[in-house]
């Protein structure tokens, strides 16, 4: 084949049809990949800026939706302190603090997977978190379907979040009815398994050989195809039409990894099984000892009159003199109060809000007690207000008897 490019000033350059199709093609390659990874890009960047809109977005409907939670957890909280152990009626408030509980650890999954959260882990009972989650699934999932909890071990336990374990036993039952047509099975399961390499490999997360609490939600559905298991855990993913955000399964995800677990899925047409490991432990949690009163004069600031009355309340209860005010009479009344030894501010308020008030209190009193409460997690210039000054405390809505206690405990020193 003859040569057919040339150059006479430099001496000859000779370049066949076939080398010169050989550079064609690389160059096509190149801009292909070029290209591919510029539309990568792009589309990481679509991604970034939708979880930042989904975070925002979040964190807006989060304080409301806690507010309303709070004055639902705590009406019932109250409620149950004041029924003698024994009465039926128990049972009922024991279903609304459940419900409550899990619909706030619903709200902070979505707060988890869009910025990082500090989570406080501690021991706790694996077989009977699983047995109350049961009882409280039967509540929500059809009738048709039956759910039931076997447990080969009573005294299970692990160190972790018990709200995020619930969650992610909620998130995986509400897939399994997804699953279910009609009538069927939903079988949660507990107990104790020594992992070694042999299963490990076929785990879908990195775990080293030892004792596992092992954690098993199986179905009698419809199964999950080859296809379908590699996406399920992605963000935003759903085969749910017109309805699911995608969110459940990339949580339940992110809480195994978070625990330092594993998990092994099982699927075909006659249902499917999610194997869920969890580093075993036999720290106990320490039993605590009953409520020490806290006598001291708290001055109580929010601009929701219910969630002031029931703090109110709950103050009481704790032994403590509660003084509940406005945000715009609040400076008013620390002055009739003669210096109180704690203030619980909500964050946002009309006026200065919780940390501009902070700081005019403190100005009066630099010995002043402060905790915020918010139905969001702490931001950036609060988590440096509770770094810097040990003197304040943070509780998130939906507030509780014993969260409030714990962190008036801590602050006094009871």
């Amino acid at each position: 084949m003859k040569d057919f490019f040339q150059i006479s000033d430099f001496g000859q350059i000779s370049i066949s049809v076939e080398t010169l199709a050989l550079f064609v093609f690389l160059a096509v390659i190149a801009a292909i990949c070029f290209f591919s990874k510029r539309l990568s890009q792009k589309e990481k960047r679509l991604q970034r800026q939708k979880m930042e809109t989904i975070g925002y977005l979040a964190g807006s409907f989060a304080h409301d939706f806690n507010n309303i939670l709070s004055g639902i957890r705590s009406a019932a909280e109250l409620l149950d302190a004041q029924l003698p152990q024994n009465d039926k009626k128990r049972q009922y408030t024991g279903i609304i603090l459940n419900a409550c509980g899990a619909s706030a650890e619903m709200i902070g999954g979505i707060l988890n997977f869009t910025r990082k959260k500090q989570t406080k882990f501690i021991p706790f009972n694996l077989s009977q978190t699983a047995e109350e989650t049961t009882e409280l699934l039967r509540c929500f999932i059809r009738e048709e379907i039956k759910v039931s909890c076997s447990k080969k071990q009573e005294n299970l336990n692990i160190c972790g979040c018990k709200d995020m374990i619930e969650n992610l036993i909620l998130n995986l039952a509400f897939n399994a009815q997804d699953a279910i047509s009609g009538k069927g099975n939903i079988e949660i399961s507990t107990q104790s398994r020594l992992l070694k390499k042999e299963h490990l490999r076929k785990c879908l997360i990195k775990a080293p050989e030892g004792q596992y609490a092992e954690l098993c939600v199986k179905d009698t559905g419809c199964g999950i195809s080859k296809k379908t298991q590699k996406k399920i855990f992605t963000p935003f993913f759903t085969t749910k039409e017109n309805c699911g955000c995608g969110f459940g399964l990339s949580n339940a995800y992110d809480t195994i990894k978070k625990h330092r677990g594993t998990l092994f899925l099982e699927s075909s047409e006659k249902g499917t099984a999610f194997h869920i490991y969890l580093p075993q432990t036999k720290n106990l949690p320490q039993k605590t000892d009953e409520r020490q009163k806290i006598p001291a004069s708290i001055l109580i600031v929010d601009d929701d009159p219910v969630l002031l009355e029931l703090l109110h309340d709950i103050l009481a209860l704790l032994g403590a003199s509660p003084i509940k005010t406005s945000a715009n009479e609040a400076m008013k009344a620390f002055g009739r109060a003669k210096k109180p030894d704690c203030a619980i501010l909500d964050i946002l308020m009309p006026g200065l809000g919780g940390i501009g008030l902070y700081k005019e209190l403190r100005k009066h009193s630099p010995k002043l007690k402060v905790i915020f409460t918010s139905g969001k997690d702490a931001d950036s210039e609060l988590l440096q207000i509770l770094k810097k000054d040990k003197a304040t405390g943070f509780i998130r809505k939906p507030y509780t008897i014993d969260s409030c206690y714990g962190e008036l405990q801590r602050l006094f020193k009871c």
